[in-house]
């Protein structure tokens, strides 16, 4: 095989591979698929679904329940999400109701995510449109509350 041929299989498996890799990113997929949840090493969640109701604290409410957080990602299960650039997402996030939580493990990175209702952030620098939303926000604040109640009575 002579070299130039050689270089041309090269270039063209690097150029096949970039591709790849960028239609694997940028194709519609399941928002559960990109949040880094591990049920099996599930520790704690922190949720906040009103930034302005924490106040100086960082999360409204934290459950060691692990229901809290198969619930929410059940809940989440039914989006599919399409990647986005950085400043497509900052556009939009003062202008949609939106709630964070972050999902913590015995072994692994936690999973945190802030959403809104059409845009989520997954904070590994990854930003994604919701392209079968919106997110349901009465079910979210709903949730909100029924987990809020149970993470005060746990307190008490």
């Amino acid at each position: 095989m002579s070299k130039k041929r050689f270089v041309l299989i090269v270039i063209v498996s690097i150029l096949t591979a970039l591709s790849i890799r960028v239609y694997n990113d940028y194709r519609e997929r399941d928002l559960v698929d990109l949040i880094p949840y591990q049920p099996k090493d599930f520790l704690w969640i922190h949720f906040t679904e009103d930034r302005s109701k924490v106040g100086d604290g960082f999360f409204e409410w934290e459950s060691r329940d692990q229901e809290s957080a198969d619930e929410l990602m059940n809940f989440l299960s039914r989006y599919r999400v399409k990647k986005i650039d950085e400043d497509t997402y900052n556009q939009y996030l003062a202008l949609e109701e939106n709630f964070e939580t972050t999902i913590y493990h015995k072994n692994a990175n936690p999973a945190i995510v802030h959403s809104m209702e059409n845009y989520v952030h997954i904070l590994n620098g990854k930003y994604y449109k919701v392209v079968n939303g919106p997110i349901d926000i009465k079910w979210i604040k709903k949730y909100n509350e029924k987990w809020k109640q149970k993470a005060m009575n746990e307190a008490n």
